[in-house]
């Protein structure tokens, strides 16, 4: 075999392992994952949009969540059916091939 191979053999492997933890809790990944996104997003966002005289206002409050709510739906329609259909895809795959 070889490195490339066994490198995406292991990235899947691993990929597995992690969306079978986190594919239990729908909507605790949602929020995670857009408390993520939307609080680093809204901090740049303000630095840009203020020019660094007040990070920690209403604005930057204002666009937090909006981003959030925002990421939120998208996470939860669509990254969250990507992530699953992939797994099932995976975990079908690695069905017929184990031996």
């Amino acid at each position: 075999m070889s490195k490339s191979t066994e490198f995406y053999q292991k990235k899947t492997a691993q990929f597995i392992k992690n969306w079978s933890k986190k594919r239990l809790n729908k909507v605790r990944f949602c929020l995670i994952e857009s408390l993520y996104y939307s609080f680093f997003f809204s901090l740049i966002f303000s630095f840009f949009l203020q020019k660094s005289k007040n990070i920690f206002s209403n604005s930057t409050l204002f666009v937090f969540t909006t981003s959030f709510v925002l990421y939120f739906l998208v996470s939860y329609f669509l990254l969250f059916s990507i992530y699953e259909n992939r797994f099932q895809r995976l975990k079908k795959e690695n069905e017929h091939f184990d031996f």
